[in-house]
């Protein structure tokens, strides 16, 4: 099984790094987006999803205001992760989510597919 790493940008409207900053790294601002419930203790993650999928993480590395790395505990791939990193675009002055993930080679349209359908979220309820 080959696996394929990806790389997302989305152009958001947000008025600070801030703002952006919390709903990538804090429960609440994960929770308003990307998962039903979030617990952060530590350097530890407890996503859940409709009560039947709970998932947990490690953040393995992270730079405030820049970025936030997560390592899925249960995966059989040590070496991967899924970033949320923000950048400013040095002409408009925009931010920009890159979101970095891994996935099998025939998934990787689903994938890109499930972060547009994410981050489309992510707009929404936080008015991006």
């Amino acid at each position: 099984m080959n696996r394929e790493k990806i790389q997302l940008e989305y152009l958001l409207r947000v008025p600070s790094k801030e703002i952006l900053w919390t709903v990538i790294s804090s429960a609440s601002g994960l929770e308003s987006w990307f998962a039903d419930e979030v617990d952060i203790k530590d350097k530890k993650a407890v996503f859940k999803w409709d009560k039947s999928e709970t998932r947990e993480a490690e953040i393995i590395g992270y730079r405030l205001y820049s970025f936030i790395r997560f390592r899925w505990l249960d995966s059989e791939f040590s070496n991967e992760y899924f970033e949320f990193r923000i950048t400013q675009n040095e002409l408009t002055k925009e931010y920009v989510l890159e979101v970095t993930d891994f996935t099998d080679e025939q998934d990787v349209e689903d994938q890109m597919d499930l972060w547009d359908v994410e981050i489309n979220c992510l707009r929404e309820v936080a008015g991006l």
